[in-house]
């Protein structure tokens, strides 16, 4: 088996799962395909599935009170998808719209916790996932909350420099050409 990055391309959200776990997640999947336009979930659903992307692209967003959306993700192939609180009974907060036809590995919550009851190394990887993706969305959303967009959109300009930027001799710093996705990861 090779490793994520080999196998779906660029650096996904799931690299925090060793080759091992990974494979126990695609082995639990089951292989769905969704069209463009069509929802993998709605903000208010049943959270009781994730879903692994094998291509295609998926825009996670959050309506406001005034009805705008929020686009806070943006998904690609070997990206980890949805909210699953194992043992607990929750609600999706975000809605998942398919923005390129997706085929998607579908993975139940109960096979999740089953898998997290017989390999605590995928507990472990599985907390770390979870971890990561719940400091992004609290930090996305105490920019928009605390600086509104011009202040988000500055403190994603600071993230991808400190992230992907070069710094200069002349000390400015050198943000070469990035992808929608990657700048939506940050």
């Amino acid at each position: 088996m090779t490793n994520i990055i080999e196998q779906f391309g660029e650096p996904c959200n799931t690299s925090c799962f060793s080759e091992q776990n990974v494979e126990r997640l695609i082995s639990i999947g089951k292989e769905r395909t969704y069209p463009d336009s069509s929802h993998l979930f709605w903000e208010g659903d049943l959270s009781d599935k994730l879903f692994l992307l094998k291509s295609g692209r998926v825009k996670i967003t959050k309506s406001t009170d005034e009805g705008k959306e929020l686009i806070l993700y943006m998904y690609q192939a070997g990206d980890l998808v949805g909210q699953v609180d194992p043992f607990h009974s929750t609600k999706h907060t975000f809605t998942a719209e398919v923005i390129e036809e997706a085929e998607v590995l579908l993975i139940e919550q109960k096979d999740i916790e089953i898998l997290i009851c017989q390999h605590c190394d995928f507990s472990i990887d599985f907390m770390k996932w979870m971890g990561i993706h719940h400091r992004l969305t609290q930090t996305k959303f105490r920019d928009l909350m605390m600086y509104g967009k011009p202040g988000a959109l500055c403190s994603t300009l600071i993230r991808l420099s400190n992230t992907y930027g070069e710094e200069l001799e002349d000390g400015g710093i050198l943000i070469n050409k990035k992808s929608h996705i990657q700048i939506y990861r940050t």
